[in-house]
């Protein structure tokens, strides 16, 4: 069990431990079934945002475990949590899958006027 408080406010969910212990994220699952992909957060500090007074976590160091249900193969690597928003909410539309991989919105973004992601595949032939 994780010792954190949640909340709902305006249909946001709102995290209050800023030092959260590791822990699973949400499970996402690729469009054939075959690939499932977990995001394991292992550390997080505070971060400030200046329209806030006080701190809210943000991750600085996660993995991704992959797990190939055709051959068995679990393969996992870090995540560069400097460059992609990685949620701690499984309620995030920075992250999903698709055939070619898993997508994670990066935190520069070149043009406003859309979203950038950057893709994380496995090679499973």
């Amino acid at each position: 069990m994780i010792n954190q408080i949640q909340e709902i406010q305006n249909g946001y969910q709102k995290v209050s431990q800023i030092d959260q212990p590791p822990r699973f994220g949400d499970v996402f699952v690729s469009p054939d079934g075959n690939l499932i992909h977990r995001i394991l957060i292992e550390e997080t500090r505070g971060k400030k945002v200046e329209t806030l007074d006080h701190d809210i976590p943000e991750v600085v160091k996660a993995s991704l475990v992959v797990f190939d249900k055709s051959s068995g193969l679990l393969t996992n690597f870090d995540l560069p949590a400097e460059e992609i928003d990685i949620p701690l909410s499984t309620q995030s539309r920075s992250v999903f899958v698709s055939s070619v991989g898993i997508h994670f919105e990066t935190k520069e973004q070149e043009n406003e006027d859309r979203l950038d992601f950057r893709v994380f595949g496995v090679n499973t032939s």
